[in-house]
């Protein structure tokens, strides 16, 4: 019925004579119907991906290699025969969908193998939804419950947790009911391991199945490639819960564009599953005045009047509102405070700004984020703007509607990688079947004029969010580091107060991109008066949160009043590091035998640094089954055992060090060399480990 759908408005589809393009010479005509069949080379080189993906998973069971080597033979098929799959034939036809069936079994397998590896859920949503629908299997209604219990139940790191400004996680259900209620089935048979995981995992694979059902048979091979996309299957397995709504908004898409043209079961396709596409979280809700948009736009254009239109409208809009709150109802009803508190948790302005959008220029460089209200306030004002472009540019551009939460979100405070990718999928779909002919007139200059000043203020806004003033500055003044550990767990910053009243910041540190559990201060802090400057030492809450002493990490203030991110200067730790050589010493020496290890200074591009007067430090220790043992080995003739044993660089930016042990030891001897920083006194650019095994020759 899908296929049907989606065939019909292809068919219609022409293009008017004064538009067609001239005609193509022989040859190059003969290149441009190559190009599908090229298409399927792309894809056997993905399928060649997935097969060593598996056989990276051997090591865990042979089960992996044994997929991981069929799926590469199947590879290696399609790009040999890449040519034939295009011809049409049945067999070819039978080929290409073995292909798709193949990359899904991969995909499965593969998602096998990453849960084996580590079952932890990696983000509070998907713990969450499964701990909701626990309490709901259990009657228990969620939206009264704290979720806090699932950080420990489903092992969620403290990094994986969204946070308040000030400082506390949100332990509230913040999506709607149809996220949770998709697993109670599930639970109630009994099934409990990683079922958000799975449920995520089926639902890629039905999207995978409906691309390349719904597109034309020669994109079919773009279907192989867009499911294999690294960052869609890390979603799928990594914790984010986007997936679940895929499979019906490519449904809803089917039939969007010739919608007021339909009756019977095609009728309630499209706005049922836009309705539980709702259901099941909020992303897919700005979509709705899109689609009010193109509903009303393509009724017209079918040759509606305005009412008949507006009817169509109204009868998509109320089977999908009906159709959402279906799975809502119930809670909404029971508890309506607690519910709508719940779902609108995500549009909170108490909840900390973070992702990949324009709020990362805040978050990572300081350019930005003195009133965080502001990104808000452009995400909305282009969301407007792409509303009235939609109306304007229908049809020719209809099918970017998809993409346009991708672009309002940009701008948002919150605006993760995710938003960028979820809906692409959907505009593939609709790219392909929607009817493009030009069934209204361009517009109008004066229409132009009017995207145009909107863009200017939009533009505008963007420009306020990027300058307003901070509140408060932050200087790192000094760290302390764990020492072997190399990370760091406390900071000493400046922090000044540039506002005529009284403030009192959060802290948390910024590193790879993401920001991790608040820091507190070691010392009793109320707040920071007007226009003065405070010295704390902030000290890391867990150890996930604690930033490795080799890689840049910046410490982030956050005031409410105004809300406000205020990052330090990147804290840049030295970038030397030591290189022991030999790098492994892979025979036995015999006691009393001298062996020599030199440490060679690096940079950050692992190159020898001619640096002399450096201090390298080489430690010993023997690291046993039951723990760690001290070494007895003598380090340039220093007393046995002694560590570490410290010697300055040449000027060719070498030590030496040779190491003698007359004690034959059972275990191996580890030695590791590394730096300190002159100031703070820290370690840091510690070597790889060589260990060395000392035992008493044996006579002959």
């Amino acid at each position: 019925m899908i296929e049907e759908a989606v065939l019909a408005p292809a068919r219609r589809t022409s293009t008017p004579m004064h538009r067609q393009s001239a005609p193509t010479r022989p040859t190059e005509a003969k290149r441009i119907e190559r190009i599908p069949a090229l298409g399927w080379i792309l894809a056997g080189i993905v399928t060649l991906l997935w097969g060593i993906r598996l056989l990276g998973l051997g090591s865990s069971s042979t089960r992996f290699s044994l997929v991981g080597f069929l799926v590469i033979v199947v590879g290696v098929t399609v790009v040999a025969v890449h040519a034939w799959i295009e011809r049409g034939s049945r067999p070819a036809i039978w080929l290409s969908w073995l292909v798709i069936a193949v990359v899904a079994l991969a995909f499965v397998a593969w998602a096998i193998g990453q849960v084996r590896v580590a079952p932890g859920y990696g983000t509070d949503e998907m713990a969450f939804d499964q701990y909701a629908a626990l309490l709901y299997a259990h009657g228990v209604n969620p939206y009264l419950h704290s979720m806090a219990p699932a950080f420990t139940r489903f092992q969620v790191s403290p990094d994986g947790f969204t946070w308040h400004m000030n400082g506390t996680p949100v332990t509230s259900l913040s999506y709607p009911a149809l996220a949770f209620l998709v697993y109670v089935p599930l639970l109630l048979l009994g099934i409990s391991g990683q079922v958000a995981v799975w449920v995520n995992v089926a639902a890629w694979v039905v999207s995978l199945v409906l691309m390349a059902k719904l597109v034309p048979a020669q994109l079919r091979s773009s279907v192989v490639v867009i499911g294999s996309l690294s960052i869609y299957i890390a979603y799928a397995v990594g914790g984010v819960t986007d997936v679940l709504f895929l499979p019906f908004l490519l449904v809803s898409a089917v039939d969007l564009d010739t919608y007021a043209a339909r009756r019977g079961l095609r009728l309630w396709m499209s706005p049922v599953a836009f309705g539980l596409a709702c259901a099941l979280k909020q992303t897919p809700w700005i979509l709705a005045p899109f689609f009010a948009v193109l509903l009303f736009r393509y009724a017209r254009s079918s040759g509606r009047s305005v009412g008949s239109s507006a009817l169509v409208l109204l009868r998509y809009g109320a089977i999908t509102l009906v159709t959402f709150l279906v799975p809502e109802l119930p809670f909404l009803l029971s508890h309506p405070g607690h519910f709508l508190h719940g779902i609108l948790t995500p549009f909170s302005s108490s909840i900390m700004p973070g992702g990949q959008g324009l709020i990362a220029l805040a978050l990572q460089g300081n350019i930005g984020g003195g009133n965080v209200l502001w990104y808000s306030a452009a995400s909305v004002a282009f969301l407007a703007l792409l509303v009235v472009a939609t109306w304007l540019f229908h049809p020719r551009f209809s099918w970017l509607v998809f993409l346009a939460p991708s672009i309002a979100l940009l701008f948002a405070t919150r605006s993760f990688g995710s938003y960028f990718f979820d809906l692409i999928p959907v505009a593939f779909v609709a790219a392909a079947r929607w009817r493009t002919v030009d069934l209204q007139p361009s517009p109008t200059r004066g229409s132009l004029a009017l995207l145009g000043a909107g863009l200017l203020g939009c533009c505008g806004i963007v420009v306020l969010a990027l300058t307003a003033s901070h509140p408060v500055r932050v200087t790192i003044v000094g760290v302390h580091t764990t020492g072997q550990l190399a990370t760091v767990d406390r900071v000493s910053v400046l922090v000044a107060n540039t506002t005529s009243a009284p403030l009192t910041p959060t802290f948390t540190v910024e590193t790879g991109g993401s920001a991790t559990s608040f820091w507190q201060p070691n010392s009793v802090f109320k707040s920071i008066p007007a226009h003065r400057t405070v010295r704390l030492t902030l000290v890391a809450p867990n150890f996930p949160a604690e930033p490795s002493i080799a890689g840049g990490f910046e410490v982030v203030a956050l005031t409410q009043g105004p809300s406000s991110v205020n990052v330090s200067r990147l804290y840049q730790p030295q970038l030397l590091h030591v290189a022991l050589v030999p790098d492994a010493i892979n025979h036995v020496i015999t006691t009393g035998s001298k062996v020599t290890l030199v440490a060679e200074l690096l940079n950050q591009y692992d190159q020898r640094v001619a640096l002399s007067g450096v201090a390298v430090y080489l430690g010993q220790a023997i690291y046993a089954q039951r723990g760690l043992v001290y070494g007895e080995a003598d380090i340039n003739g220093s007393a046995p055992g002694q560590t570490p044993v410290m010697v300055t660089t040449n000027r060719s930016g070498s030590a030496t060090f040779v190491i003698v042990d007359h004690t034959a030891q059972a275990n191996a001897i580890s030695f590791e060399a590394n730096l300190v920083s002159p100031t703070d006194f820290y370690p840091y650019g510690y070597s790889q480990i060589v260990p060395i095994r000392f035992q008493i020759r044996r006579g002959r």
